[in-house]
């Protein structure tokens, strides 16, 4: 956060120095923290249709909507994959990735497929870097899908 400080901090001085003279650094400074804090608390909207936002980032958080497969003719290994692809592409696009999960949920239509889904998780989470997770059978808004993920993840500087 100090490197973003200082850089918003040499684009105000530049700005603000050509016009007034004898602006003090002290006067810089807490400008330069309160659009830093203004801009970290602003919410930024990805993909957003009319009923959701495919990702929402606020705060030093990134909060994934369900994402579920693209390919439903697969079995729960790759339907479980593409759905973990899927979220590794959002947040890349957040400039974060699955070492900063939070937690995660994911939604299984049959309680049979969940060795499977663990064998597609387990290749994929970062060892030491786990999040909290809960699996729950559900029914999903297509027959087709055989599960649905929802994560959330920090931005790498929010700590």
């Amino acid at each position: 956060m100090r490197v973003k400080v200082i850089i918003l901090q040499s684009h105000v001085h530049r700005l603000l120095l050509p016009r007034r003279k004898g602006v003090s650094r002290r006067l810089v400074w807490r400008l330069c923290l309160f659009l830093n804090s203004n801009l970290h608390n602003m919410i930024k909207r990805f993909d957003i249709g009319t009923r959701m936002s495919q990702m929402v980032v606020h705060n030093g958080t990134v909060y994934l909507a369900g994402q579920v497969a693209k390919d439903t003719n697969q079995e729960i290994e790759g339907q479980t994959r593409q759905v973990l692809e899927a979220i590794d592409a959002l947040l890349a696009r957040a400039a974060t990735d699955k070492s900063q999960l939070l937690t995660v949920q994911i939604y299984l239509v049959d309680m049979a497929d969940f060795d499977g889904m663990n064998r597609a998780w387990d290749a994929w989470v970062p060892v030491g870097h786990v999040p909290t997770r809960a699996t729950v059978q559900a029914s999903l808004a297509r027959s087709e899908w055989k599960l649905e993920i929802v994560a959330t993840a920090a931005l790498p500087d929010a700590k």
